[in-house]
């Protein structure tokens, strides 16, 4: 890793984080403040904790240069923030940066980003910093369906023998865990995070996302065995509710119960507040794709998701 000559990668104090947040404010100017305090204000205002911030620093001048800042979430996770690099030099100083970020970050487990896919500069910068490539992700959305639209899709029952599909109850982690663990073999889906977190994390991110609501999570069983599940959250405050994951084993793949399983969720949501539905899916995985687009989710924005185990 590599920094300019003369600089040094430090964890931000009190007395640069004004300066430090500037630098993570597209449009500001090299010494400008106003915007890093605006930005902190904003982040304390939304319970944004920007406590864990690192940067290069000028040797000679103490000016602030390239800046990484992780913000811990839920399950283990932390998702990060940087400058914008103007050059590959800059991008190289960032990448030491990112890496010093990820080696002394406090508990978190697993480091994320997203990316505007014009950033490449910045991907690289990254990559640099010891994160992967995971997928770009199409974020998908869709109304809530009506009550009409629901009828004519027909009754969702009879999913065939062996299988029960139930909402969730007070000890089913475990078969959450279970049925996403299972899901997970061969899957399209994100292929590269499989693995890189225990699975209580996992449901814990999940969880987190929104406002959790277990009337909402179904598990699909066969023969008693739990082998996938539907995970919806609302987020009352921007009107929408996420589709967070949607799964199933080899066992039940091949039979259709995919797009019926959708089609179960989404009719327990009509007369909700919530007027729509959205989803991210790896745009590598083109059978979700097309299962989403015939049930009338659009892609709305594109983002790189990068990771590092941390």
């Amino acid at each position: 890793m590599e920094v300019s000559v003369g600089a040094r990668v430090v964890r931000v104090d009190r007395g640069m984080r004004v300066e430090a947040a500037s630098r993570l404010v597209a449009h500001a100017m090299p010494g400008e403040r106003e915007p890093g305090r605006r930005l902190i204000a904003a982040a304390a205002e939304n319970q944004i904790n920007l406590e864990q911030m690192w940067a290069s620093v000028d040797g000679e001048t103490g000016r602030v240069g390239q800046v990484c800042v992780v913000v811990p979430g839920n399950g283990g996770t932390g998702v990060c923030f940087a400058s914008m690099p103007r050059s590959e030099e800059e991008a190289l100083e960032l990448g030491s940066v990112v890496d010093a970020a990820c080696r002394e970050v406090e508990g978190v487990r697993l480091a994320q980003i997203l990316l505007e896919p014009q950033e490449e500069r910045l991907a690289r910068a990254f990559e640099q910093g010891g994160f992967l490539r995971l997928a770009v992700l199409d974020s998908m959305r869709r109304s809530v369906p009506s009550q009409r639209e629901v009828a004519e899709w027909g009754p969702a029952t009879g999913w065939g023998e062996g299988v029960e599909v139930r909402s969730w109850r007070v000890g089913d982690d475990e078969a959450v865990g279970l049925a996403i663990e299972r899901s997970y073999e061969e899957t399209l889906d994100c292929p590269a995070l499989c693995g890189l977190r225990p699975m209580e994390d996992v449901i814990a991110s999940h969880r987190g996302t929104g406002v959790w609501d277990p009337s909402l999570w179904f598990i699909v069983f066969l023969d008693g065995a739990p082998e996938g599940v539907v995970l919806l959250n609302p987020s009352p405050g921007i009107g929408s509710v996420e589709l967070i994951y949607l799964g199933l084993s080899k066992r039940l793949r091949g039979r259709g119960l995919g797009e019926r399983l959708l089609r179960y969720g989404l009719a327990k949501l009509v007369g909700r507040e919530e007027q729509r539905v959205q989803c991210a899916v790896d745009r590598g995985n083109a059978p979700a794709l097309r299962l989403y687009e015939r049930l009338g989710f659009r892609v709305f924005e594109s983002r790189l998701a990068m990771v590092r185990k941390v």
